[in-house]
């Protein structure tokens, strides 16, 4: 992997270290940078995890992905780097009964004796590390979590909701490491399953300094400090230009293609 060339992508120069300081800014600038978006399961139904198609494709092509592609390429810089990692499976809770523990590609990187959850590949989420301190709150510029032990390996995020004003899980990971292979299954039922809300919607999505920028086929949601503003998008071309505006993401003629077929219907 070329650690400089991937470093430019997300804003980074190559002068780095085996620090907490540089951990917490590679998560953010990956965050700021490169987006969590699926439209390869509408391009070319299928997604490809090796790391040399994952390089290609998000650094050289300057792409985004879903959590099996975002997570492992940055779990694979991050070794490169000299980090200690583990890759792990979690159950994601808005996928209720449906749910397993493969749903959801998480990093935990082992850093001076203290562990850290690391996720770029999750849509709104913490904008840096997680401490692995169990029941303690965690106060990230994206929120407030806390992430809770139910047994030897079983892990609960949670993310603070005002709304409700209490801890609202995000998603369950049991601390056994993976293989990307082991998620094949579940990636299958993502990529081509009509029950799949990856399948039913077109998703590009970064967080900024202040918010973040969603873009689905229907409208673009900015949010700023809080407040949300939308704006119809009712042609390809508007999709299009959103995507080059918001993302500096430049299709293909055959991409295009693809993709216009979700206004021509």
């Amino acid at each position: 992997m070329d650690i400089k060339q991937y470093l430019k992508r997300i804003g980074l120069n190559h002068n780095i270290d085996v620090t907490l300081d540089t951990l917490k800014k590679i998560h953010r600038q990956h965050l700021l940078t490169v987006p969590f978006e699926n439209l390869d399961i509408h391009i070319k139904g299928e997604l490809n995890t090796d790391s040399e198609s994952l390089f290609k494709k998000i650094v050289k092509q300057n792409r985004g992905g879903i959590c099996y592609e975002l997570n492992w390429l940055f779990h694979r810089l991050l070794k490169e780097i000299g980090f200690q990692t583990t890759v792990v499976g979690a159950k994601v809770a808005s996928e209720k009964d449906n749910g397993t523990y493969f749903d959801h590609v998480v990093v935990i990187v082992d850093l001076n004796e203290t562990k850290y959850l690391v996720d770029v590949g999750f849509g709104k989420h913490f904008l840096e590390p997680v401490t692995f301190v169990e029941n303690s709150v965690y106060k990230d510029p994206k929120g407030l979590f806390k992430l809770v032990k139910k047994d030897d390996n079983l892990y609960v995020l949670t993310n603070y909701n005002e709304k409700s004003d209490s801890y609202k899980e995000a998603y369950t990971f049991k601390y056994e490491p993976k293989r990307i292979e082991d998620f094949n299954v579940r990636k299958t039922y993502y990529v081509k399953s009509d029950d799949s809300h990856f399948k039913k919607n077109l998703i590009c999505s970064r967080e900024t300094e202040d918010g973040r920028i969603s873009l689905k086929q229907d409208r673009v949601i900015i949010t700023r400090e809080g407040m949300k503003e939308q704006y119809p998008v009712k042609t390809f071309n508007d999709y299009n230009h959103y995507l080059k505006q918001y993302f500096n993401i430049e299709l293909s003629e055959y991409e295009k293609e693809k993709l216009s077929s979700w206004y021509n219907q």
